[in-house]
């Protein structure tokens, strides 16, 4: 437990360091906070591994605290949309852990890897 503790702590401050460097400004991407703003009701699981969390941490430079309250809030507002079918907590807590360095995925990646969302997104005007 301690040395969890420990470990988290020290990747926090390696990402606080990575992220600072050149950074005057928080950096936005328009078509994930407008995704952010909208629940959905499929593609919760990819969002929150492959755009949210990396978004968070490595673009907006958030904490991992921070990160999983507002992860864990968009997950609330689409579970009531259609009840999730993954452990929201525990694969928030997972990512969390293991995203330093990774790049979310930008529009045009998305088309290449998970159409159906990218074609949801673009329907609900979000991309």
């Amino acid at each position: 437990m301690i040395k969890d503790t420990q470990r988290r702590m020290e990747l926090e401050q390696r990402n606080r360091k990575w992220r600072s460097r050149g950074k005057e400004k928080e950096d936005k991407i328009d078509w994930i906070e407008r995704l952010f703003n909208k629940p959905i009701s499929n593609f919760r699981e990819y969002c929150t591994t492959f755009i949210f969390i990396p978004y968070f941490i490595n673009i907006r430079g958030l904490s991992h605290s921070e990160t999983k309250r507002l992860t864990m809030d968009w997950l609330s507002r689409c579970n009531s949309l259609s009840r999730l079918h993954f452990d929201a907590k525990w694969k928030v807590n997972y990512q969390v852990n293991r995203v330093e360095g990774y790049k979310n995925t930008s529009c045009f990646r998305l088309e290449e890897r998970n159409k159906p969302l990218y074609l949801l997104l673009k329907k609900e005007g979000i991309i």
